[in-house]
Protein backbone atom coordinates (compact mmCIF):
# COMPACT_ATOMS: atom_id res chain seq x y z
CA UNK A 1 0.00 0.00 0.00
CA UNK A 2 1.33 3.38 -0.89
CA UNK A 3 2.03 5.13 1.86
CA UNK A 4 0.59 8.67 2.75
CA UNK A 5 2.02 11.32 5.09
CA UNK A 6 -0.52 13.65 5.30
CA UNK A 7 -3.21 13.15 8.65
CA UNK A 8 -6.30 14.45 8.35
CA UNK A 9 -8.98 15.74 11.14
CA UNK A 10 -12.43 16.05 9.84
CA UNK A 11 -14.63 18.97 11.69
CA UNK A 12 -17.95 20.25 12.55
CA UNK A 13 -21.01 18.16 11.24
CA UNK A 14 -23.56 20.25 9.80
CA UNK A 15 -26.29 18.30 8.49
CA UNK A 16 -29.22 16.51 10.47
CA UNK A 17 -30.40 13.13 8.99
CA UNK A 18 -33.63 11.23 11.44
CA UNK A 19 -32.93 7.58 11.46
CA UNK A 20 -36.06 6.44 10.83
CA UNK A 21 -35.80 7.90 7.53
CA UNK A 22 -32.69 8.30 6.33
CA UNK A 23 -32.95 11.27 4.42
CA UNK A 24 -30.76 14.58 4.43
CA UNK A 25 -32.37 17.76 5.41
CA UNK A 26 -30.64 21.24 6.38
CA UNK A 27 -30.35 21.97 9.76
CA UNK A 28 -32.51 24.59 10.38
CA UNK A 29 -35.68 25.79 12.65
CA UNK A 30 -38.13 25.06 9.89
CA UNK A 31 -36.99 21.50 9.01
CA UNK A 32 -37.26 20.56 12.55
CA UNK A 33 -40.62 22.31 13.23
CA UNK A 34 -42.25 18.70 13.14
CA UNK A 35 -40.03 17.08 15.14
CA UNK A 36 -40.99 18.37 18.86
CA UNK A 37 -37.64 20.50 19.71
CA UNK A 38 -36.34 22.18 22.03
CA UNK A 39 -34.76 25.17 22.27
CA UNK A 40 -31.94 25.52 24.65
CA UNK A 41 -30.03 28.16 23.49
CA UNK A 42 -29.59 31.12 20.97
CA UNK A 43 -26.87 33.37 19.77
CA UNK A 44 -27.95 36.84 19.76
CA UNK A 45 -26.65 40.69 19.58
CA UNK A 46 -27.90 43.58 21.86
CA UNK A 47 -26.18 46.81 20.67
CA UNK A 48 -23.48 45.07 18.69
CA UNK A 49 -22.42 42.75 21.76
CA UNK A 50 -22.40 39.33 20.69
CA UNK A 51 -23.96 36.64 23.46
CA UNK A 52 -25.31 33.62 23.37
CA UNK A 53 -28.70 33.05 25.41
CA UNK A 54 -27.81 29.93 26.93
CA UNK A 55 -29.75 27.09 29.27
CA UNK A 56 -26.69 26.01 31.47
CA UNK A 57 -29.36 22.81 32.97
CA UNK A 58 -27.93 20.42 30.66
CA UNK A 59 -24.09 22.16 30.98
CA UNK A 60 -24.72 21.44 34.58
CA UNK A 61 -25.50 17.64 34.09
CA UNK A 62 -22.60 15.42 34.46
CA UNK A 63 -23.10 11.60 35.61
CA UNK A 64 -20.93 10.96 38.70
CA UNK A 65 -20.38 7.29 37.71
CA UNK A 66 -18.63 8.90 34.55
CA UNK A 67 -16.38 11.56 36.20
CA UNK A 68 -13.16 11.20 35.68
CA UNK A 69 -11.47 9.58 39.02
CA UNK A 70 -8.48 11.23 41.26
CA UNK A 71 -6.14 11.38 44.04
CA UNK A 72 -7.12 13.18 46.73
CA UNK A 73 -6.42 17.13 46.12
CA UNK A 74 -4.72 19.19 48.03
CA UNK A 75 -6.58 22.15 50.14
CA UNK A 76 -3.94 24.77 48.22
CA UNK A 77 -2.80 24.65 44.47
CA UNK A 78 -1.03 27.21 42.58
CA UNK A 79 -0.16 26.83 38.88
CA UNK A 80 2.64 29.71 39.27
CA UNK A 81 4.96 27.18 41.17
CA UNK A 82 3.78 23.62 40.57
CA UNK A 83 6.50 21.75 42.96
CA UNK A 84 8.80 24.78 41.30
CA UNK A 85 7.47 24.41 37.70
CA UNK A 86 5.40 26.98 36.30
CA UNK A 87 2.63 26.16 34.35
CA UNK A 88 0.88 29.30 33.35
CA UNK A 89 2.43 32.67 31.28
CA UNK A 90 2.91 35.83 33.20
CA UNK A 91 -0.24 38.44 33.56
CA UNK A 92 -1.02 40.53 30.76
CA UNK A 93 -3.35 43.82 30.06
CA UNK A 94 -6.27 43.77 27.57
CA UNK A 95 -5.91 47.75 27.42
CA UNK A 96 -9.51 49.67 27.35
CA UNK A 97 -10.88 46.91 25.27
CA UNK A 98 -13.58 44.11 25.78
CA UNK A 99 -11.95 41.54 24.72
CA UNK A 100 -11.15 39.32 28.30
CA UNK A 101 -12.68 36.77 26.42
CA UNK A 102 -9.78 36.60 24.26
CA UNK A 103 -7.41 36.47 27.09
CA UNK A 104 -9.32 33.99 29.30
CA UNK A 105 -8.98 31.56 26.30
CA UNK A 106 -5.51 32.21 25.60
CA UNK A 107 -4.09 32.09 28.76
CA UNK A 108 -6.20 28.70 29.49
CA UNK A 109 -4.48 27.54 26.16
CA UNK A 110 -0.70 28.67 26.81
CA UNK A 111 -1.59 26.64 30.01
CA UNK A 112 -2.15 23.23 28.51
CA UNK A 113 0.91 23.75 26.02
CA UNK A 114 2.88 24.43 29.47
CA UNK A 115 1.27 21.38 30.74
CA UNK A 116 2.63 19.05 27.77
CA UNK A 117 5.46 20.39 27.79
CA UNK A 118 6.49 19.84 31.52
CA UNK A 119 5.41 16.26 31.44
CA UNK A 120 8.24 16.16 28.35
CA UNK A 121 10.76 17.53 30.48
CA UNK A 122 10.70 21.49 29.37
CA UNK A 123 9.99 23.39 32.53
CA UNK A 124 9.95 27.07 33.65
CA UNK A 125 10.53 28.62 37.04
CA UNK A 126 8.34 31.12 36.68
CA UNK A 127 5.42 32.44 35.12
CA UNK A 128 7.66 35.55 33.48
CA UNK A 129 10.06 32.59 32.27
CA UNK A 130 7.49 30.29 30.73
CA UNK A 131 5.91 33.36 29.05
CA UNK A 132 8.89 34.42 27.42
CA UNK A 133 8.69 31.53 25.55
CA UNK A 134 4.61 30.76 25.04
CA UNK A 135 3.18 33.84 23.90
CA UNK A 136 -0.06 33.50 22.32
CA UNK A 137 -2.16 35.72 20.31
CA UNK A 138 -5.22 37.69 22.01
CA UNK A 139 -5.61 39.88 18.81
CA UNK A 140 -5.63 37.08 16.31
CA UNK A 141 -8.49 35.31 18.24
CA UNK A 142 -10.23 38.88 18.38
CA UNK A 143 -9.82 40.19 14.70
CA UNK A 144 -10.61 37.04 12.74
CA UNK A 145 -13.28 35.42 14.93
CA UNK A 146 -15.24 38.52 13.12
CA UNK A 147 -13.28 38.59 9.96
CA UNK A 148 -13.43 35.11 9.45
CA UNK A 149 -14.57 35.04 5.85
CA UNK A 150 -12.11 33.06 3.87
CA UNK A 151 -11.36 32.76 -0.32
CA UNK A 152 -9.79 29.33 0.09
CA UNK A 153 -11.22 25.29 -0.37
CA UNK A 154 -14.71 25.52 1.21
CA UNK A 155 -14.04 22.83 2.84
CA UNK A 156 -10.81 23.76 4.88
CA UNK A 157 -11.87 27.14 6.21
CA UNK A 158 -15.62 27.17 6.20
CA UNK A 159 -16.10 29.64 3.44
CA UNK A 160 -17.66 32.71 4.10
CA UNK A 161 -19.01 31.56 7.76
CA UNK A 162 -17.88 34.19 10.53
CA UNK A 163 -19.05 36.38 13.81
CA UNK A 164 -20.49 39.88 12.74
CA UNK A 165 -21.16 42.64 14.83
CA UNK A 166 -21.89 46.38 14.31
CA UNK A 167 -18.98 47.48 16.52
CA UNK A 168 -15.54 47.26 16.33
CA UNK A 169 -13.84 43.97 17.04
CA UNK A 170 -12.44 44.71 20.36
CA UNK A 171 -15.46 46.17 22.02
CA UNK A 172 -18.21 43.74 20.71
CA UNK A 173 -17.37 41.37 23.84
CA UNK A 174 -17.63 37.46 23.19
CA UNK A 175 -16.89 34.50 25.26
CA UNK A 176 -16.30 30.73 24.66
CA UNK A 177 -18.98 30.33 22.07
CA UNK A 178 -16.74 32.72 19.97
CA UNK A 179 -12.89 31.43 20.81
CA UNK A 180 -14.16 27.82 20.68
CA UNK A 181 -14.98 27.61 17.39
CA UNK A 182 -12.77 30.22 16.13
CA UNK A 183 -9.38 28.67 17.35
CA UNK A 184 -10.70 24.89 16.11
CA UNK A 185 -11.08 26.71 12.59
CA UNK A 186 -7.71 26.82 13.27
CA UNK A 187 -7.54 30.20 12.90
CA UNK A 188 -5.10 30.65 15.38
CA UNK A 189 -3.08 29.86 17.89
CA UNK A 190 -0.64 32.47 16.22
CA UNK A 191 2.47 33.37 18.49
CA UNK A 192 2.61 36.92 19.69
CA UNK A 193 5.53 37.91 17.41
CA UNK A 194 3.02 36.71 14.08
CA UNK A 195 0.33 39.36 15.63
CA UNK A 196 1.27 41.67 18.63
CA UNK A 197 -1.32 43.18 21.10
CA UNK A 198 -0.87 46.91 20.47
CA UNK A 199 -2.96 49.37 21.95
CA UNK A 200 -3.01 53.68 21.46
CA UNK A 201 -2.27 56.20 24.23
CA UNK A 202 -5.85 55.53 25.36
CA UNK A 203 -5.24 51.83 25.54
CA UNK A 204 -7.43 50.99 22.60
CA UNK A 205 -6.26 48.06 19.94
CA UNK A 206 -4.61 48.80 16.40
CA UNK A 207 -7.60 48.00 14.34
CA UNK A 208 -7.18 45.44 11.85
CA UNK A 209 -4.58 42.59 10.73
CA UNK A 210 -2.89 41.53 7.50
CA UNK A 211 -5.28 39.51 5.77
CA UNK A 212 -2.11 36.26 5.46
CA UNK A 213 -2.43 35.96 9.33
CA UNK A 214 -6.30 34.36 9.02
CA UNK A 215 -5.20 30.69 9.18
CA UNK A 216 -1.73 30.77 10.99
CA UNK A 217 -1.97 28.57 13.61
CA UNK A 218 0.94 27.75 15.41
CA UNK A 219 -0.51 25.41 18.28
CA UNK A 220 -3.92 23.81 17.60
CA UNK A 221 -6.87 23.33 20.02
CA UNK A 222 -7.72 19.87 20.83
CA UNK A 223 -10.57 20.00 23.04
CA UNK A 224 -12.84 22.35 25.23
CA UNK A 225 -13.88 20.93 27.60
CA UNK A 226 -17.65 22.87 28.93
CA UNK A 227 -16.97 21.99 33.26
CA UNK A 228 -19.73 21.72 35.03
CA UNK A 229 -21.57 24.99 36.64
CA UNK A 230 -20.38 25.35 40.40
CA UNK A 231 -23.96 27.41 40.79
CA UNK A 232 -27.08 25.69 40.49
CA UNK A 233 -30.06 27.24 41.38
CA UNK A 234 -28.39 29.45 43.56
CA UNK A 235 -26.53 26.88 45.20
CA UNK A 236 -22.69 25.33 45.23
CA UNK A 237 -22.04 21.96 43.72
CA UNK A 238 -19.55 20.79 45.49
CA UNK A 239 -18.87 18.20 42.85
CA UNK A 240 -18.85 20.90 40.58
CA UNK A 241 -15.74 22.88 42.41
CA UNK A 242 -14.07 18.91 42.70
CA UNK A 243 -13.98 18.66 38.99
CA UNK A 244 -12.89 22.46 38.30
CA UNK A 245 -10.09 21.65 40.70
CA UNK A 246 -9.44 18.35 38.76
CA UNK A 247 -9.35 19.86 35.77
CA UNK A 248 -6.38 22.77 36.47
CA UNK A 249 -4.29 20.62 38.48
CA UNK A 250 -4.11 18.24 35.51
CA UNK A 251 -4.65 19.88 32.40
CA UNK A 252 -3.66 23.87 33.71
CA UNK A 253 -5.81 27.19 34.29
CA UNK A 254 -9.20 27.36 33.32
CA UNK A 255 -11.28 30.20 31.91
CA UNK A 256 -14.34 31.02 33.29
CA UNK A 257 -16.74 34.36 33.78
CA UNK A 258 -17.71 36.35 37.34
CA UNK A 259 -19.68 39.50 37.62
CA UNK A 260 -16.71 42.34 37.87
CA UNK A 261 -17.83 45.71 39.38
CA UNK A 262 -19.41 48.55 36.61
CA UNK A 263 -18.94 51.38 39.33
CA UNK A 264 -16.41 52.58 41.85
CA UNK A 265 -19.12 51.69 44.74
CA UNK A 266 -20.10 48.46 44.06
CA UNK A 267 -16.21 47.91 43.46
CA UNK A 268 -15.63 49.71 47.06
CA UNK A 269 -18.46 47.22 48.98
CA UNK A 270 -16.81 43.94 46.70
CA UNK A 271 -13.55 43.87 46.48
CA UNK A 272 -10.94 44.05 49.55
CA UNK A 273 -7.86 46.00 47.86
CA UNK A 274 -6.14 45.38 50.60
CA UNK A 275 -6.30 41.09 50.30
CA UNK A 276 -7.41 41.19 46.74
CA UNK A 277 -10.37 39.36 47.70
CA UNK A 278 -12.97 39.42 46.34
CA UNK A 279 -17.52 38.49 46.70
CA UNK A 280 -20.96 40.03 45.25
CA UNK A 281 -23.73 38.49 47.09
CA UNK A 282 -26.69 38.38 45.36
CA UNK A 283 -27.35 37.10 41.75
CA UNK A 284 -25.14 38.95 38.95
CA UNK A 285 -24.60 37.85 35.70
CA UNK A 286 -21.26 37.49 35.04
CA UNK A 287 -19.76 40.12 32.61
CA UNK A 288 -15.93 39.61 32.83
CA UNK A 289 -13.79 36.69 31.95
CA UNK A 290 -10.68 35.72 33.48
CA UNK A 291 -8.66 32.27 34.39
CA UNK A 292 -8.65 30.32 37.19
CA UNK A 293 -4.90 29.15 38.26
CA UNK A 294 -5.41 27.95 41.21
CA UNK A 295 -7.57 26.95 45.12
CA UNK A 296 -7.10 27.61 48.97
CA UNK A 297 -9.83 25.90 50.10
CA UNK A 298 -8.61 27.42 53.73
CA UNK A 299 -8.53 31.38 52.36
CA UNK A 300 -10.44 32.73 54.74
CA UNK A 301 -14.08 34.15 54.49
CA UNK A 302 -12.44 37.22 56.87
CA UNK A 303 -10.22 38.47 54.37
CA UNK A 304 -13.45 39.63 52.42
CA UNK A 305 -15.15 43.21 53.32
CA UNK A 306 -17.28 43.07 56.38
CA UNK A 307 -21.17 43.22 55.28
CA UNK A 308 -20.18 41.68 52.32
CA UNK A 309 -18.67 37.92 53.22
CA UNK A 310 -19.34 34.25 51.56
CA UNK A 311 -20.88 32.30 54.12
CA UNK A 312 -17.66 29.44 54.22
CA UNK A 313 -13.43 29.74 53.43
CA UNK A 314 -12.39 28.87 50.39
CA UNK A 315 -11.26 30.67 47.33
CA UNK A 316 -9.92 30.30 43.54
CA UNK A 317 -6.80 31.88 42.78
CA UNK A 318 -7.40 34.03 39.80
CA UNK A 319 -5.26 35.55 37.05
CA UNK A 320 -7.20 38.99 35.46
CA UNK A 321 -5.86 40.69 32.24
CA UNK A 322 -6.02 44.08 33.37
CA UNK A 323 -2.02 44.50 33.98
CA UNK A 324 -0.05 44.44 37.23
CA UNK A 325 0.32 47.65 38.49
CA UNK A 326 -1.01 48.80 41.71
CA UNK A 327 -4.91 50.44 41.97
CA UNK A 328 -8.21 49.76 44.08
CA UNK A 329 -9.10 47.19 41.11
CA UNK A 330 -6.28 45.36 39.98
CA UNK A 331 -5.03 42.88 42.48
CA UNK A 332 -1.70 41.49 43.93
CA UNK A 333 0.70 41.52 40.92
CA UNK A 334 -2.69 40.64 38.72
CA UNK A 335 -3.84 38.13 41.14
CA UNK A 336 -6.95 38.29 43.20
CA UNK A 337 -9.04 35.77 45.40
CA UNK A 338 -12.06 34.97 44.09
CA UNK A 339 -14.86 32.74 46.59
CA UNK A 340 -16.48 29.88 45.88
CA UNK A 341 -19.30 31.66 46.88
CA UNK A 342 -19.43 33.75 44.31
CA UNK A 343 -23.12 33.03 42.40
CA UNK A 344 -22.18 34.95 39.20
CA UNK A 345 -19.38 32.25 38.73
CA UNK A 346 -19.92 30.54 35.34
CA UNK A 347 -18.74 28.75 32.19
CA UNK A 348 -15.67 27.11 33.28
CA UNK A 349 -14.01 26.36 30.09
CA UNK A 350 -10.41 24.28 29.77
CA UNK A 351 -8.94 25.20 26.53
CA UNK A 352 -6.95 21.63 25.47
CA UNK A 353 -4.28 22.03 23.04
CA UNK A 354 -2.47 19.14 21.50
CA UNK A 355 -0.02 17.49 23.22
CA UNK A 356 3.21 19.09 21.33
CA UNK A 357 6.51 20.82 22.72
CA UNK A 358 5.47 24.68 21.48
CA UNK A 359 7.51 26.22 19.24
CA UNK A 360 6.97 30.12 17.86
CA UNK A 361 7.55 29.24 14.29
CA UNK A 362 7.92 25.68 13.33
CA UNK A 363 5.69 23.77 15.27
CA UNK A 364 5.16 19.76 14.76
CA UNK A 365 1.64 19.09 14.75
CA UNK A 366 -0.27 16.16 15.69
CA UNK A 367 -2.60 16.91 12.71
CA UNK A 368 -1.55 18.66 9.59
CA UNK A 369 -5.16 19.17 7.63
CA UNK A 370 -8.34 19.77 8.25
CA UNK A 371 -12.00 19.26 6.76
CA UNK A 372 -15.06 21.55 7.62
CA UNK A 373 -17.65 23.69 6.44
CA UNK A 374 -18.71 25.49 9.57
CA UNK A 375 -16.75 28.30 10.94
CA UNK A 376 -18.93 29.34 14.48
CA UNK A 377 -18.99 26.25 15.51
CA UNK A 378 -22.73 25.53 17.47
CA UNK A 379 -23.64 28.10 14.96
CA UNK A 380 -27.04 30.11 15.76
CA UNK A 381 -27.66 27.91 18.53
CA UNK A 382 -29.00 24.50 19.44
CA UNK A 383 -31.98 22.51 20.45
CA UNK A 384 -32.27 19.06 21.97
CA UNK A 385 -35.13 16.59 20.87
CA UNK A 386 -36.45 13.29 21.75
CA UNK A 387 -36.39 11.77 18.17
CA UNK A 388 -33.13 9.88 17.24
CA UNK A 389 -31.15 12.33 14.95
CA UNK A 390 -27.97 12.02 13.48
CA UNK A 391 -25.78 14.59 12.02
CA UNK A 392 -23.25 14.42 8.70
CA UNK A 393 -20.90 16.10 6.30
CA UNK A 394 -19.52 14.82 3.18
CA UNK A 395 -16.39 16.18 1.97
CA UNK A 396 -13.80 15.56 -1.13
CA UNK A 397 -10.63 14.61 -0.33
CA UNK A 398 -8.34 17.30 -1.49
CA UNK A 399 -5.11 15.22 -1.37
CA UNK A 400 -3.81 11.68 -0.95
CA UNK A 401 -3.88 11.38 2.81
CA UNK A 402 -5.44 9.58 6.06
CA UNK A 403 -8.39 10.41 7.76
CA UNK A 404 -7.16 10.14 11.37
CA UNK A 405 -9.41 12.08 13.65
CA UNK A 406 -12.85 13.54 13.83
CA UNK A 407 -14.54 16.27 15.96
CA UNK A 408 -17.78 16.62 18.04
CA UNK A 409 -19.68 18.83 19.75
CA UNK A 410 -21.69 17.79 23.03
CA UNK A 411 -24.39 20.17 24.52
CA UNK A 412 -24.47 18.18 28.04
CA UNK A 413 -22.43 16.29 30.53
CA UNK A 414 -22.32 12.61 30.17
CA UNK A 415 -23.10 12.42 26.64
CA UNK A 416 -22.64 9.52 24.30
CA UNK A 417 -21.58 10.07 20.68
CA UNK A 418 -21.37 7.75 18.02
CA UNK A 419 -19.22 8.18 15.11
CA UNK A 420 -19.38 6.57 11.69
CA UNK A 421 -17.30 7.28 8.33
CA UNK A 422 -18.26 5.79 4.88
CA UNK A 423 -16.09 6.43 1.59
CA UNK A 424 -17.64 7.47 -1.76
CA UNK A 425 -21.42 7.36 -0.17
CA UNK A 426 -23.77 7.85 -3.00
CA UNK A 427 -25.04 11.60 -3.49
CA UNK A 428 -27.74 12.23 -0.77
CA UNK A 429 -27.39 9.36 1.32
CA UNK A 430 -24.53 9.93 3.70
CA UNK A 431 -24.70 6.42 5.11
CA UNK A 432 -24.15 4.76 2.06
CA UNK A 433 -21.01 3.54 0.55
CA UNK A 434 -18.07 1.54 2.05
CA UNK A 435 -18.47 1.82 6.07
CA UNK A 436 -15.24 2.19 7.54
CA UNK A 437 -14.95 3.35 10.92
CA UNK A 438 -17.52 2.73 13.88
CA UNK A 439 -16.79 4.03 17.74
CA UNK A 440 -18.40 5.32 20.36
CA UNK A 441 -17.15 7.51 23.05
CA UNK A 442 -18.95 8.72 26.35
CA UNK A 443 -18.01 12.35 27.60
CA UNK A 444 -18.00 13.39 31.08
CA UNK A 445 -18.75 16.79 29.81
CA UNK A 446 -20.26 19.20 27.44
CA UNK A 447 -17.60 20.92 24.79
CA UNK A 448 -15.52 20.24 21.62
CA UNK A 449 -13.78 17.10 21.56
CA UNK A 450 -11.41 15.51 18.77
CA UNK A 451 -11.86 11.83 18.91
CA UNK A 452 -8.87 10.06 17.40
CA UNK A 453 -10.16 6.99 15.17
CA UNK A 454 -6.95 4.69 16.11
CA UNK A 455 -6.85 1.45 13.93
CA UNK A 456 -10.11 2.86 12.07
CA UNK A 457 -8.00 5.71 10.51
CA UNK A 458 -8.49 5.36 7.07
CA UNK A 459 -6.38 6.79 3.37
CA UNK A 460 -8.03 8.69 1.11
CA UNK A 461 -7.56 8.95 -2.45
CA UNK A 462 -7.47 12.38 -4.00
CA UNK A 463 -10.91 13.22 -5.26
CA UNK A 464 -12.46 10.65 -3.07
CA UNK A 465 -15.41 11.40 -1.22
CA UNK A 466 -16.05 10.09 2.70
CA UNK A 467 -18.83 10.85 5.14
CA UNK A 468 -18.47 11.49 8.20
CA UNK A 469 -21.98 10.72 10.79
CA UNK A 470 -22.67 12.03 14.25
CA UNK A 471 -24.98 11.10 16.73
CA UNK A 472 -25.16 12.50 20.15
CA UNK A 473 -27.71 11.77 23.37
CA UNK A 474 -27.62 12.34 26.77
CA UNK A 475 -30.48 11.50 29.27
CA UNK A 476 -32.42 14.72 31.25
CA UNK A 477 -34.78 13.73 33.97
CA UNK A 478 -34.63 9.60 32.57
CA UNK A 479 -35.49 10.50 28.99
CA UNK A 480 -33.02 10.27 26.29
CA UNK A 481 -32.69 13.35 24.12
CA UNK A 482 -30.73 14.76 21.07
CA UNK A 483 -28.54 17.25 20.19
CA UNK A 484 -29.46 18.88 17.00
CA UNK A 485 -27.25 22.28 16.07
CA UNK A 486 -28.31 24.80 13.49
CA UNK A 487 -27.53 28.32 12.05
CA UNK A 488 -29.25 30.82 10.58
CA UNK A 489 -27.63 33.54 7.80
CA UNK A 490 -26.02 32.93 4.90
Amino acid sequence: MKKINRKSLAAFTAAVVFISSFLTFPASAADISGKAPEKVAQLQTSNGNVSLKVNHADLEAQRSSLRRSAAVLPAKFDLRSDNGTARVTNVKSQGANGTCWAFGAISSAESSLLTHMAANGTRFSTAAQAGRTVDLSERQLVWFAFNGRNNGDVSQFAGNDTFSTTRTPASAGGSRFISVPTLARWYGCADEKDLPYQTDSNGLLAYGANPSLQTVSRAHLENAVYLPEPVQDGVIDTAALTAIKNAVKEDGAVSAGYYSPVSSTENARFFNSATSAYYSFGHFDSNHEITIVGWDDHYSRRNFNAGCRPPKDGAWIVKNSWGTGSSSRVGADGYFYLSYYDLSFDEPTSFEMEPITYSPSNTSHEYHDIYQYDGVGLGGGWYTMNQPASFANVFTARSNSTLKAVSAYTISGGSKVTIDVYKNPESGNPTSGSHVASLTRYFDNAGYYTVDLGNQACDLPKGSTFAVVETSSFVRNGSQRYAMLYETGQ
